[in-house]
């Protein structure tokens, strides 16, 4: 049985942006002054990696982060293991803390690749 992606778009697209809520013991986290924030990507075949930077949503209070692609962000299709990290008050924590989340490029129709 295979993963279900937690984030799909299609290869080359930057309309949809990442979006997701850092839980701990069933809450939403305080991101309040976390700094850095950043998605942590592993393409699955190739192990090229790659670090976005987040941006809080409302302040950080809700535990809610996003990022909007940029060109080139979404250029290699494929299936990618993802991980946010933050650190908050000098302490490093990483979301999800029980394995990896699972983010898919899609090629498009008319793609080559």
């Amino acid at each position: 049985m295979s993963e279900v992606p937690v984030f799909s778009i299609k290869r080359g697209d930057t309309g949809k942006k990442f979006e997701a809520t850092l839980f701990s013991e069933g809450l939403p986290v305080n991101l309040t002054g976390a700094s850095p924030i950043e998605l942590h990507t592993r393409h699955k075949v190739s192990g090229i990696v790659a670090s976005f930077a987040l941006v809080l949503v409302g302040g950080g209070i809700g535990g809610q982060v996003e990022y909007q692609w940029i060109d080139g962000d979404t250029d290699i299709s494929g299936e990618y293991d993802a991980e946010v990290e933050a650190v908050i008050a000098g302490e490093r924590f990483t979301w999800p803390d029980d394995g990896l989340m699972l983010l898919e490029f899609v090629a498009d129709l008319a793609d080559a690749t």
